[in-house]
């Protein structure tokens, strides 16, 4: 898992940079793994981007972390539902 405070570099706000993909596809590869999560400090929709070559399922996250800390606790009550879903 690796997490960013920043937007992503992508087109739009739902795409994710290639450069922290290319990253966390490394971290993932190196240790053997074939799931990945990136999570990002901004607003955004969950959805998951499999390699070709690697066979690693990247899942990404978007934490709209602007929000009231309850809302902020609901994000992340969904981001470990997912978390355990895409284990």
């Amino acid at each position: 898992m690796d997490t960013k405070y920043k937007k992503p570099e992508g087109d739009a706000e739902q795409r994710d940079s290639l450069n922290d993909l290319r990253q966390v596809i490394s971290y993932a590869s190196l240790l053997g793994l074939k799931k990945a999560h990136l999570i990002y400090g901004v607003a955004g929709n969950a959805r998951s981007i499999e390699t070709r070559h690697e066979g690693i399922t990247v899942y990404t996250y978007g934490l709209d972390l602007g929000k009231s800390p309850e809302e902020i606790e609901n994000q992340l009550d969904v981001l470990v539902r997912n978390l355990k879903t895409n284990e």
